[in-house]
């Protein structure tokens, strides 16, 4: 993978990889979840597509290290990739709100920034012209492989109690995850890449 900063989509078999345009109603906002997902999973209008800007890192025992942000769309422009404790992938520091919200916790200020790690799968000749289409496992910090389980989708809306949500409907989605847990271990590859 090239060792330098670069845009581009990420792909897999069932297609680009997006953010699933669930929404949550919070004090009368409306402010997307940012949960990854493949695009062939959802229908057309369930899902925001995104570039990603890798920024080369270092590499280590035959493993490339990237920070991986968006690259675009105003929701998501400038969030970082990230896992929740359960190991669900989705795009954190999200809108104007959430960037400088993320931007002011003291937390995030005491922590070292999230990194990827890429594991090629094929030999490739190390030139920009040929690196789309060379597959590779997408894993996190500890080395877990990112890969797609189901996972049940609740939309809800806030209620005219501030206390309490209402479940608009539920159905059980694949999304993105890196934890070990049971699912399918995804194979990725680059597409529209740009160098920075």
């Amino acid at each position: 993978m090239l060792r330098t900063r670069f845009t581009a989509e990420l792909h897999c078999k069932y297609g680009q990889i997006v953010c699933d345009n669930a929404t949550s109603d919070v004090f009368g906002f409306e402010i997307d979840d940012g949960w990854l997902c493949a695009k062939g999973t959802r229908t057309e209008n369930t899902c925001i597509p995104l570039r990603f800007e890798f920024t080369f890192l270092e590499e280590k025992k035959n493993r490339l290290h990237y920070q991986i942000h968006a690259a675009d769309t105003w929701q998501y422009i400038g969030a970082t990739l990230e896992q929740n404790e359960n190991g669900w992938l989705g795009m954190y520091a999200t809108h104007a709100v959430g960037r400088i919200l993320h931007a002011l916790n003291p937390a995030n200020l005491l922590r070292s920034q999230p990194y990827w790690k890429i594991e090629l799968l094929q030999d490739w000749d190390g030139t920009a012209e040929k690196v789309e289409g060379v597959e590779f496992y997408l894993r996190d910090a500890k080395g877990h492989r990112v890969g797609q389980t189901m996972h049940q989708a609740i939309r809800t809306e806030l209620a005219e109690d501030i206390d309490d949500f209402v479940v608009k409907g539920q159905a059980f989605l694949p999304f993105l995850q890196a934890n070990g847990r049971e699912g399918e271990v995804l194979k990725f590859h680059l597409r529209k890449i740009k160098l920075s």
